[in-house]
């Protein structure tokens, strides 16, 4: 008998039993988005957001009139995405410079 995989009800729910690595752009996205609207899910949302910009790299440097064209994304989920981006860059922005190989690599980030 194959073994089933289980099925979540959301991506928040996969990710704290398989972990992030194993969740998709669009699965990640659904989780800051948190919930939809009547009849479109946040992960339909983040799935159209990601068509139109292309991938989460895409999102840097969009600004939130940029973002709230996407129907359903209204201020405090701009602001959580948002906020996700800045709480990256700031990660990276301690951790400058890595020493691979015995040479200085300086790790930067965009704007947004």
């Amino acid at each position: 008998m194959a073994e089933s995989r289980p099925q979540w009800d959301h991506p928040g729910g996969k990710l704290i039993e398989l972990g992030s690595r194993e969740l998709k752009d669009e699965e990640l996205l659904a989780i800051l988005i948190g919930s939809g609207y009547k009849g479109r899910s946040a992960q339909a949302i983040a799935k159209e957001l990601l068509n139109k910009y292309y991938s989460i790299a895409g999102l840097l440097g969009k600004t939130s009139s940029d973002l709230s064209i996407i129907k359903g994304l209204k201020e405090g989920k701009i602001a959580r995405i948002a906020a996700s981006f800045e709480i990256a860059k700031r990660v990276f922005d301690e951790n400058k410079w890595e020493l691979p190989n015995r040479r200085l690599v300086r790790l930067e980030l965009p704007e947004l």
